[in-house]
């Protein structure tokens, strides 16, 4: 017969899939931004090199960025998901263990503390989800940009 799980191996469980999405997320973003900059110095490269009829390549390069940077997007959604579903199941444990120093309730201080700090319209702009937000965003626009310079450059 299986034995229960105890509250602290929920804990660490649950802390362990937040770590892991966590981590998971910067990672891919770092992965993003090395890609992103990859095709951006491809193009600069063809570019400069003056080959003719280089034009199909660079329109390749600026579609690619913007594809990636949907692809990257949807990722990012979904792992923001998944942190936030351990988030709300970490907070609901915390509540649970009537804590009395608050302190130590980080998951639930951090909700709290976040929502006081983001009364400040330009801190509320600060959030990963909006900064990796305009990170995609400016990729997609580099890549149409890059489409735009390819047919007039032509």
């Amino acid at each position: 017969m299986k034995e229960p799980l105890k509250s602290e191996n929920i804990y660490e469980m649950l802390w362990n899939y937040f770590s892991f999405h966590s981590n998971q997320r910067i990672t891919v973003m770092n992965f993003y931004i090395i890609l992103e900059s990859a095709m951006i110095g491809g193009f600069m490269a063809l570019e400069s090199s003056k080959i003719q009829n280089d034009s199909i390549f660079e329109v390749a390069i600026g579609i690619a960025l913007i594809f990636f940077s949907l692809i990257f997007y949807l990722l990012d959604l979904r792992t923001k998901h998944f942190i936030k579903i351990s988030e709300a199941a970490l907070i609901k444990i915390e509540e649970e263990q009537k804590i009395q120093s608050p302190e130590v309730l980080i998951f639930s201080q951090e909700k709290k503390k976040t929502s006081e700090i983001r009364k400040n319209k330009l801190l509320k702009l600060l959030s990963y989800s909006n900064l990796f937000g305009l990170i995609y965003l400016f990729f997609t626009l580099a890549g149409i940009a890059l489409i735009i310079f390819s047919f007039v450059a032509s």
